[in-house]
């Protein structure tokens, strides 16, 4: 491709020896703009170039921005034997710079593309404030970002035991949603430093959209310093696993690093119980402290398979991500999914490719003998539906009857294997009907509770003792006792 990327820099003079070669030999010279640090020495020289300040005036988002650049660039480098673009910084942290380079660019990186001053800037804070034991020098270890790529993404996970660095704060509406976007990542008090021409100051990140105007342009800059997770306002996924690490090291909690898979296995079902409580109640703060502790089940396990070699958190992400985008082909690949039921059958198809099922005797052996009978019993019967039919059809009403009439004259060794086939004949027939066994029964069961605790303390209230009632006395008042 006759496209080259130069970087200028972020001051006058830090464009490199290579990279004003090919500015001098260039058909067609594209500065980005002309109010960049670094363009005055392109000035100076007198180098033909078109700007693209006009660009900034007539786009509506940074998205827009970018796309009306690259089909600008790709336009004249069609016309041109040789283009260069000139851009801030380094160049491999301009977005429009990053797709060019997608379809075949070469970037001459900028002989300073550092943050200049950013190194010494962090003296600001006093010692220790800004970094944790264990945490490099701001000046080697740094996450850069130009403020317009920041508020274009959807979503960003900066290491936070690290300096972040937003580059090209270039007037108080990009602060503005600059801090949007770092505020639910690390807490609107974190303290902040913004440098410009008008010096470094120190500030929390809720006011670096406050300040004088002049303060503001394409060379000003926020640093946020690394943080000591422990004190952080605003936690992540990092932080937990840092605090997992933690507890299971050397100096940690003895407990935790007693636990083995098999020790806590039970708590993951616990834990999740305890959620779909939560959720069925309606109870928004019970959801989010329960599906925590449902996540830090997760964790625990990854953290404890690292100890023992077995495997890492990143592996658990990676497959946790595999697996969603392969059985998600409607939508990350070539299958098509117009309703939810369209797309459940892509998901069951892509499972049973991805576990190598191709009986049904291998898809039933499979279903966890943990989970409780009512919700194995209808994995199983919606499998087995899949192969062959549905259990439930107008004659098993029949067998359902018969087998409730015997159970009553079975032998007590035979009872057991009756009562079992009746509730599965049961959990078919209302799987039949389009009900789910398992919550219909967890909600019957709470009913019961509930008309039962009605019951007593309509008797608790006339000053009677339950206990001192006789069993035909309990009957007789209770016989229109419904469930």
């Amino acid at each position: 491709m006759n496209v080259k990327i130069i970087g200028l820099g972020r001051a006058s003079g830090d464009i490199s020896v290579r990279g004003l070669e090919e500015v001098k030999r260039a058909d067609f010279v594209v500065l980005k703009s002309e109010k960049f640090d670094g363009a005055k020495l392109i000035k100076e020289l007198g180098i033909s170039y078109t700007a693209l300040d006009e660009f900034y005036e007539k786009t509506k988002s940074f998205d827009e921005l970018n796309g009306e650049i690259i089909k600008f660039i790709l336009a004249k480098a069609k016309e041109s034997k040789s283009l260069v673009y000139l851009v801030n910084g380094g160049g491999a942290d301009d977005v429009s710079a990053a797709e060019l380079m997608a379809v075949g660019a070469e970037l001459i990186p900028a002989a300073s593309s550092g943050i200049y001053g950013a190194a010494a800037a962090l003296s600001v804070f006093g010692a220790g404030e800004s970094s944790q034991a264990g945490t490099e020098d701001m000046s080697s270890a740094y996450t850069e970002i130009a403020a317009s790529e920041l508020i274009g993404l959807r979503a960003f996970f900066p290491d936070k035991r690290v300096s972040l660095i937003v580059t090209e704060v270039d007037d108080k509406l990009t602060a503005g949603e600059v801090k949007l976007c770092l505020s639910d990542i690390y807490g609107d008090e974190t303290a902040v430093l913004l440098c410009s021409r008008q010096g470094t100051e120190k500030t929390v990140l809720s006011e670096i959209d406050r300040k004088k105007k002049s303060c503001y342009g394409y060379n000003t800059f926020m640093v946020v310093p690394p943080s000591d997770f422990c004190k952080s306002a605003v936690h992540d996924l990092s932080d937990l696993y840092l605090v997992m690490k933690r507890l299971r090291g050397k100096d940690g909690c003895s407990w935790d690093r007693e636990q083995t898979h098999e020790s806590i296995a039970i708590n993951a079902i616990e834990e999740s119980a305890e959620l779909v409580d939560a959720i069925e109640k309606k109870d928004i703060a019970g959801m989010l402290e329960e599906s925590g502790d449902v996540l830090l089940q997760a964790l625990f396990h990854a953290v404890i398979a690292e100890d023992t070699g077995e495997f890492s958190i990143r592996d658990m992400l990676t497959a946790l991500c595999k697996k969603l985008l392969s059985r998600h082909a409607h939508v990350f690949g070539d299958e098509r999914a117009s309703s939810a039921a369209s797309a459940l059958l892509v998901w069951e198809k892509e499972k049973d490719k991805e576990k190598h099922f191709s009986t049904l005797t291998e898809k039933l052996e499979a279903l966890p003998k943990s989970f409780p009978a009512l919700l194995r019993s209808e994995k199983a019967l919606k499998n087995f539906a899949k192969y062959f039919f549905e259990i439930w059809r107008d004659s098993s009403l029949d067998s359902l009857k018969l087998k409730l009439d015997a159970l009553n004259s079975a032998r007590v060794e035979d009872r057991q294997s009756l009562g079992g086939d009746i509730l599965l004949l049961t959990a078919a027939y209302l799987r039949s009907a389009g009900v789910t066994s398992e919550t219909a029964l967890r909600s019957a069961v709470e009913r019961f509770i509930e008309k039962a605790a009605f019951a007593e303390q309509k008797i608790l209230a006339e000053g009677k003792r339950i206990s001192e009632m006789t069993n035909v006395e309990k009957i007789r008042r209770f016989d229109g006792f419904s469930f």
